[in-house]
């Protein structure tokens, strides 16, 4: 079994480097009441075409299994977003977006991924009635998809933010995890932090009669949303907790903090015909291992026990079911 100390470890950040992350393809949500047949519901298009630190193949393996088994069916899109590519998907998943690949040696990552006539397309597809699922992260993904969440409703902090879990205590999970490992609630606690809030949501209410309400989500170094007026709170960051923009080399410790009151680490608006929902936290819908020690990082934490459930309904809703 492993050990719980590892797991809190993960919450500081972890670097993107490719062998520090992997999928864990093991990981299954237990999906008792599937939305369709096997197969039989719409296309979820999940982005591959600007350097996405998570795609279907890799670090969000375990989201694409979870939509497939509620009967979604998935596509990898390897074109740039235009109107051919785009009518073929019911809903569209960008992940951790970047302009260049995050190995490439002197490459601007903060650089823009969308090209302007891309963030049109995408716009006019929306409204029109598409549905997208924007997921950015800490710097410098929040600067890859600035243009793109502005476009959207939200306007991304580039850097990182501080907060772990939103809604509830997991108090089984961590009597659980106390009784295995011999350490304290408390120490559980000051790991966690103080806990952000859930908004009111059909996403974290579910089907009516159907499903389990949303009442606890984790999340890993991510970053924050400032709001347009009309998009509804999914999640929204810890009273008191502060925003760092990133900065490097000397330059570092000069970083400027920024409190977060009211900010988001998740958001919803409908656009015309259309919706989106946005994410500044990618870590949370995936299922990996991380690290040396391979430690669970996702949906398989042992604390994150509506994660995949929160993300499932995001599809659901976006797609119409809920």
């Amino acid at each position: 079994m492993r050990s719980f100390l590892p797991v809190l470890a993960i919450f500081a950040f972890v670097s993107g480097l490719n062998g520090q992350q992997l999928p864990d393809s093991t990981f299954r949500f237990k999906n008792d009441h599937a939305a369709f047949s096997p197969g039989a519901g719409p296309s979820i298009c999940v982005d591959a075409a600007h350097h996405n630190f998570h795609t279907l193949e890799g670090r969000y393996y375990s989201f694409g299994k979870l939509v497939r088994e509620d009967g979604f069916r998935t596509t990898s899109l390897k074109a740039r977003l235009d109107e051919a590519v785009l009518s073929d998907c019911a809903v569209i998943v960008i992940a951790n977006a970047l302009a260049a690949p995050a190995e490439e040696r002197g490459a601007d990552l903060n650089a823009p991924a969308f090209r302007p006539g891309e963030i049109n397309r995408i716009l006019e597809w929306v409204i029109g009635g598409g549905r997208l699922f924007l997921v950015i992260d800490h710097a410098p993904s929040a600067a890859a998809a600035a243009n793109l969440a502005a476009a959207i409703g939200v306007l991304p902090l580039n850097g990182n933010a501080s907060y772990r879990m939103f809604g509830e205590l997991p108090d089984a999970a961590i009597r659980a995890i106390i009784e295995q490992h011999g350490i304290t609630a408390d120490s559980i606690r000051r790991v966690l932090g103080p806990l952000g809030s859930l908004g009111d949501h059909a996403i974290l209410r579910g089907r009516p009669g159907v499903d389990r309400p949303v009442r606890t989500l984790l999340t890993f170094v991510g970053s924050a949303l400032y709001p347009a007026e009309d998009v509804r709170s999914l999640l929204e960051v810890p009273t008191r907790s502060k925003g760092t923009v990133w900065l490097t080399g000397p330059s570092r410790p000069h970083s400027p903090r920024y409190p977060l009151e009211r900010w988001l680490v998740g958001g919803a608006r409908e656009m015309g015909a259309g919706r989106v929902v946005i994410l500044s936290e990618a870590a949370m819908c995936s299922a990996q291992l991380a690290g040396p020690e391979r430690n669970p990082m996702g949906m398989n934490d042992p604390l994150a026990v509506d994660n995949a459930r929160f993300c499932l309904n995001v599809i659901r809703w976006l797609a119409g079911v809920i």
